[in-house]
């Protein structure tokens, strides 16, 4: 699976082809990662119920953006966490 960044519009990665892009998906699935889809002009999901709402990967169409649910349960007492930091002021 080959990832490429998209250097022209800043914190984009691309997979080479749709092929790659539907295994990633399938990987981050495998994972237990909660998936969701929306388009490529929102910066979040705007769907009323996306928190709730199963994305399936087949729902995926090219050119979306994805996003991980955050705070779901990946297997018993483990959770996928997004943590900002400001830096050397944590390390001590």
């Amino acid at each position: 699976m080959l990832l490429h960044r998209d250097f022209e519009h800043e914190n984009n990665w691309h997979a080479a082809d749709a092929e790659d892009f539907h295994e990633l998906l399938k990987l981050y699935q495998d994972l237990a990662f909660q998936l969701v889809f929306y388009p490529a002009t929102s910066k979040a999901p705007r769907d009323k119920d996306w928190t709730t709402t199963p994305y399936p990967i087949e729902d995926y169409h090219k050119g979306q953006n994805v996003g991980v649910k955050l705070g779901t349960p990946l297997a018993e007492h483990k959770y996928l966490a997004d943590v900002d930091s400001i830096g050397s002021k944590l390390r001590r």
